[in-house]
């Protein structure tokens, strides 16, 4: 039986998500979180381009 122990993966692990910037599923995505207060995933991809900071590193 799997059981989860309920912690974050440790920061800079890869994690599969959907990307909102090029709407497609990625390996290695990361929180955003915008002026607005929403919070978003983007890839490591979109994050350069965009010059986006990831949640963990604010």
């Amino acid at each position: 039986m799997d059981e989860s122990t309920g912690t974050a993966p440790p920061k800079g692990t890869p994690t599969e998500g959907f990307c909102s910037w090029h709407d497609r599923i990625s390996e290695d995505v990361r929180l955003i979180r915008l002026d607005s207060g929403d919070t978003h995933y983007a890839c490591v991809h979109c994050i350069r381009i965009y010059k986006l900071t990831p949640y963990e590193d604010q």
